[in-house]
């Protein structure tokens, strides 16, 4: 996350918020996942693929 843009947004924000439920055991980490491929579309953040989910 050193590249996302300053002004990251609210996706971004939403993203965060997601993570910590997961860390908090209150959400799952593929919702995390989705949040953040999400946060990253809507900031122009280009995607390696690491996982072939994320291919589609």
């Amino acid at each position: 996350m050193e590249h996302w843009p300053r002004d990251h947004g609210s996706a971004f924000d939403e993203a965060l918020r997601i993570f910590l439920e997961v860390y908090e055991g209150r959400e799952t980490p593929e919702a995390a996942r989705k949040a953040f491929m999400r946060a990253a579309q809507v900031a122009a953040v280009q995607l390696t693929p690491a996982d072939p989910r994320d291919s589609d």
